[in-house]
């Protein structure tokens, strides 16, 4: 188990300079998008009905901030993490050039003590970051820093690439550990686990699963279209 759990760490250990190449090349849709993600706007609204007075906002794996800059510019407190510091440069960058909006961001891994202070979110959301923690130390702190940024009773947005995603699933990790199912991603070698609901709803079984919806449909990965399957999650902390 631990020479599993080693081998597939170490396979992450390169993940900053990886994604740097990722954006500058763009192989991934979800690397050079500059409009929100469609969940995310979705997720707004079960924040506005669930939480109508919420004002602050978490961005956990920001990339170049495209949601981040969507929550800021719907009245919210948006604070922004990436572990790609180009990109989080460049939301600074951008950033500067709005000062009307509340939005800051950080670089950092979300393998760490996240940089923000307890209790300091309404909401946060996640678009393809969790699946990228390999080691189940990560996704371990991962959890316990949400819970820590999140107040009773915030709200938190997942979304990921399921088992059966036709891209994803065709690269399995020789050697595997922990839940869901490790791939190494063919175009660009950054690692992921893929989860089925079940698997996910175990993982975070300290919150409560509000919604839950699987999406398909072709899309490009690398330049070739693909059968794609992900999930989205609406979780509520105790």
């Amino acid at each position: 188990m631990m020479e599993q759990q080693q081998s597939a760490d170490h396979v992450g250990t390169a993940a900053a300079s990886l994604w740097v190449d990722e954006y500058q090349k763009g192989g991934m849709p979800s690397s050079v998008r500059v409009n929100p993600s469609n969940v995310v706007v979705d997720f707004l609204s079960t924040v506005r009905s669930r939480l109508p007075r919420a004002t602050e906002a978490l961005d956990i794996g920001c990339g170049a901030g495209r949601n981040s800059f969507y929550l800021a510019e719907q009245g919210y407190g948006v604070q922004a993490m990436d572990y790609c510091s180009p990109q989080i440069d460049l939301v600074k960058a951008n950033s500067a050039l709005r000062p009307e909006l509340r939005l800051s961001a950080t670089c950092g891994s979300v393998a760490e003590r996240w940089p923000w202070s307890d209790a300091c979110a309404d909401f946060a959301i996640d678009a393809f970051c969790f699946k990228h923690q390999i080691g189940t130390d990560a996704i371990a702190t991962y959890i316990s820093e949400l819970v820590r940024c999140l107040r009773p009773g915030g709200l938190f947005m997942l979304f990921l690439a399921t088992r059966e995603d036709g891209y994803y699933r065709q690269s399995p990790a020789a050697k595997q550990y922990g839940p869901g199912l490790i791939i190494v991603d063919q175009g660009n070698a950054i690692p992921s686990r893929l989860y089925s609901l079940q698997e996910i709803v175990t993982v975070f079984a300290g919150f409560k699963l509000l919604h839950s919806e699987e999406k398909s449909g072709v899309n490009e990965m690398h330049g070739r279209n693909y059968n794609r399957s992900s999930l989205v999650c609406h979780f509520q902390r105790p």
